[in-house]
């Protein structure tokens, strides 16, 4: 199997059940009864799915110990065995000259590499938005590399992390990519729905210029406009935020209730660069998620900078802020408060009086 040659990522093709069928079907009568059965796996058994037109499969052995006769058998059809290439309990072999690319490995049944071949491809199969998301980053990865290498370890986080759902959540832990306001301008240039820039930055942004490093960038949304926001980040990946813990959110799907927070980075990457924050709302009316009581017309919670760029009201940002005891967060009501102008003054007033009763 070759490491370097052009990325070619082609709409799928109807016709790549069949190849599969062909080659598996010539590799399991040379085998005979050492083997269990011949799994298309790969891109190319996904319906829909965009991939480089190269077969893969994974002929499943009855017992590990039948793999020198796998061997033997399979170089009579011109196969040469390659190893294990580093992943263990899975032998890969090249296919034979003048076929056309394929890649066949041999697994034993109960392998660890067949059943996270096999829940990949199941996965993928099951969500046609998660299918689509991943073409999406194959094709922005395969159009930035010339080797093999590098296409494959551009999807490893995707791949890795489809993998753990509903079986392992991951820590709620960084790396952060310190981003600026104008980033999500952006990002959200498709986006009908109300956004606004939160947390620190919402702060300085009102006060006109920054007053203290941001390690992240917050934004707002209306948890009702989750799904149809999202949907004009298809490059994007987003995770629940509960309990120190992430959980993958599903395109197409509405976030939990009880969680109010996802996290996103572009699909690929290491680093975290937005968190976004759901609030809540009925009709044109938005509601403080801390205390449903306290509400204002959505037409009125953001502001915007000389650039254009919204931002959630200073005193609402600082009203989420009140049950904080973080020095930045001392800190920022210290610079801010009397920037605030009478009417914004009386409404926080009020609120953490109304907030702080229910305590």
């Amino acid at each position: 199997m070759t490491t370097d040659f052009p990325v070619l990522i082609e709409e799928y093709d109807s016709s790549w059940p069949a190849r599969f069928a062909e080659i598996a079907g010539r590799a399991q009568a040379a085998l005979g009864d050492i083997v269990l059965r011949v799994e298309h796996i790969g891109s190319t058994a996904v319906p829909g799915l965009a991939a480089k037109p190269i077969i893969d499969l994974d002929v499943v052995l009855k017992s590990a110990a039948d793999l020198p006769t796998a061997i033997e058998r399979l170089a009579v059809l011109g196969y040469v065995h390659e190893g294990d290439l580093g992943i263990t309990g899975r032998e890969a072999f090249r296919c034979p000259r003048g076929e056309s690319q394929h890649h066949l490995y041999v697994l034993a049944e109960g392998a660890a590499e067949l059943q996270r071949h096999l829940t990949f491809r199941d996965r993928l199969r099951a969500n046609p938005l998660t299918r689509d998301q991943y073409a999406r980053l194959k094709q922005l990865s395969a159009a930035g590399v010339r080797e093999r290498r590098e296409y494959t370890e551009s999807k490893s986080a995707f791949v890795r992390e489809l993998l753990a759902i509903g079986h392992d959540s991951f820590a709620a832990a960084g790396p952060w990519k310190s981003t600026q306001p104008e980033a999500a301008r952006f990002w959200f240039q498709q986006v009908d729905a109300p956004w606004w820039i939160a947390g620190g930055w919402a702060l300085d942004l009102f006060v006109g210029h920054q007053t203290r490093t941001h390690g992240d960038l917050d934004i707002g949304i209306l948890r009702r406009d989750a799904v149809g926001i999202l949907s004009n980040l298809p490059s994007w990946e987003f995770f629940e935020a509960k309990n120190g813990e992430l959980l993958r959110l599903l395109p197409g799907t509405l976030p939990r209730p009880e969680v109010n927070s996802l996290w996103g980075r572009p699909i690929g990457s290491e680093l975290w660069v937005t968190e976004l924050l759901l609030d809540e709302a009925d009709g044109d009316k938005w509601l403080f998620r801390r205390e449903p009581r306290i509400s204002r017309p959505i037409s009125t919670i953001t502001r915007r900078d000389p650039r254009g760029i919204p931002y959630l009201t200073p005193e609402i940002q600082l009203l989420y802020k009140a049950r904080a005891s973080r020095p930045r967060d001392f800190g920022d009501f210290k610079v801010v408060l009397p920037l605030l102008d009478t009417g914004a003054r009386l409404w926080l007033q009020r609120s953490l009086m109304d907030f702080v009763s229910t305590l």
